[in-house]
This record gives structure tokens, C-alpha cells and sequence, in this order.
């Protein structure tokens, strides 16, 4: 990250990191309470 990309990032909305949480797998959920 450069100083111009993080210079006023508390100003914009979302996440800066484009993640997203997603629904979860319930296939690992099942096996791991197996």
C-alpha cells in the first residue's frame, strides 16, 4: 500500500481489502461437529 491509497481511506466506505464473508460451508461445519 502506498501513502496515496491509505492518505484518506477513513473517508471511504466498505473495506479496502474487497473480502467478503460469504455464507457459511455446511458441508466443514457437519464434519467438524462429527
Amino acid at each position: 500500500l502506498s501513502r496515496n491509497v491509505v492518505q484518506n481511506i477513513h473517508l471511504g466506505g466498505g473495506s479496502i481489502l474487497g473480502v467478503s464473508r460469504g455464507g457459511p460451508c455446511v458441508t466443514q461445519i457437519v464434519d467438524s461437529m462429527q
